[in-house]
């Protein structure tokens, strides 16, 4: 019998993989570790396995699919599926009594494993309860699975397998920038179709054209999506030189589709120090949502150097204590980060740098749980 010792577990460092979706082709039972059937379901797939025709690989899949609660709440009693079963390049002439399984993919920590099964439990336990809580990362709700290759033996010590764990970063790792441009990049036609018209603004984008005096005036928008805001001021101010910027490369294509006199640019509005053009107007509708309060005080800090003397800076964002900050489900069920403002804190940076407020106005929307929205807008002039 192999001894697991604590220099095994210190070389135990996995390696962060991306999975692709995968399909798999094989048998499945429901178990529980107070009764465990994996015996079973390998003798009945093994003899079989030859007839997926399909296959990509020899390697064997040994997979787990647990409910949400299954580690909230651990028992040996406890019952899961187990799954044995190869990858496949389709889904096509599946053997009669086996099925298809659509492996979701995404991150995981992959840990090699030499020894038999009788070592097993101490390794999970190590995952689990040593490695898994010390690392970067938490555990996610999808398929955990052994992959069992050309080195795996059974009952052998000396046999290796490669332990899958799906993992996903802890939220406070996240790089909540890169999720939320991911995000519109995804979501930039359905943005499109739902917030062209901003005609509901109209009010205080008039106020800002108006206060801009000067003929042939260049504007900086930050986050400037799929222009909306742009088309609504160039078809009020035609005379304006526009640069609208923004992260997401898909609504910047959207953009200059629907602005083709405006030019865009890719720039994340958090690099608006290292701008060294000076502009007469500075438009940022509904980007400090997704900027923390330290991020947004730089922010119009930076704002006021790239303006010119007596610039205005458009601002508006969705007014709410700022302690209700925090992950929310877009449309598509993926996660972003909002950030909430208060009218307060905003004026008072405003001031802070040096702007004059000029207008302040507040529209009552509806959210996409149906409960109220109050959406905050600024207009401030450099002193």
């Amino acid at each position: 019998m192999r001894i697991i010792t604590i220099d095994y577990f210190s070389t135990m460092e996995p390696i962060i993989k991306n999975l692709p979706p995968t399909q798999l082709v094989g048998m499945r039972l429901k178990m529980s570790l107070s009764d465990n059937k994996t015996f079973l379901l390998w003798n009945s797939f093994m003899p079989r396995r030859k007839e997926i025709k399909n296959s990509i690989s020899t390697d064997l899949y040994s997979m787990q699919v647990y409910d949400a609660s299954y580690f909230d709440n651990f028992s040996l009693d406890a019952e899961f599926t187990k799954w044995a079963a190869v990858a496949v390049n389709d889904s096509a002439n599946i053997p009669e009594g086996m099925e298809t399984y659509g492996l979701k993919g995404g991150d995981y920590a992959v840990f090699m494993h030499k020894g038999g099964p009788a070592e097993g439990a101490k390794v999970f336990d190590y995952i689990f309860q040593t490695w898994l809580p010390a690392s970067d990362y938490v555990l996610d709700q999808r398929e955990h699975f052994e992959l069992l290759g050309s080195k795996y033996k059974n009952n052998d010590p000396e046999s290796e397998e490669e332990i899958w764990i799906p993992v996903k970063l802890k939220k406070e790792l996240i790089d909540k920038t890169k999720i939320a441009v991911g995000l519109f990049d995804k979501l930039a036609e359905s943005y499109q179709t739902r917030c062209m018209d901003v005609s509901l603004y109209s009010d205080s984008f008039n106020r800002f054209c108006d206060s801009i005096a000067k003929q042939d005036a260049a504007l900086l928008e930050l986050a400037c999506g799929p222009g909306n805001v742009t088309k609504y001021l160039l078809d009020k101010r035609p005379d304006f030189k526009i640069l609208g910027t923004d992260l997401a490369p898909r609504m910047l294509e959207l953009a200059k589709a629907n602005n083709p006199t405006a030019v865009f640019e890719l720039m994340d509005c958090k690099d608006l120090g290292k701008v060294s053009e000076i502009y007469d107007g500075i438009v940022c509708a509904f980007c400090l949502p997704y900027l923390s309060k330290e991020e947004t005080a730089k922010l119009l800090q930076d704002a006021y150097k790239v303006l010119a003397s007596d610039g205005v800076l458009f601002l508006s964002t969705m007014e709410d204590d700022y302690e209700k900050s925090g992950w929310e489900k877009a449309s598509n069920g993926e996660e972003v980060f909002m950030h909430y403002h208060k009218a307060e804190f905003l004026v008072a940076e405003l001031k802070y740098n040096g702007f004059i407020v000029i207008d302040q106005q507040r529209k009552i929307t509806e959210g996409r749980d149906g409960a109220p929205v109050t959406d905050l807008l600024l207009i401030a002039r450099k002193a």
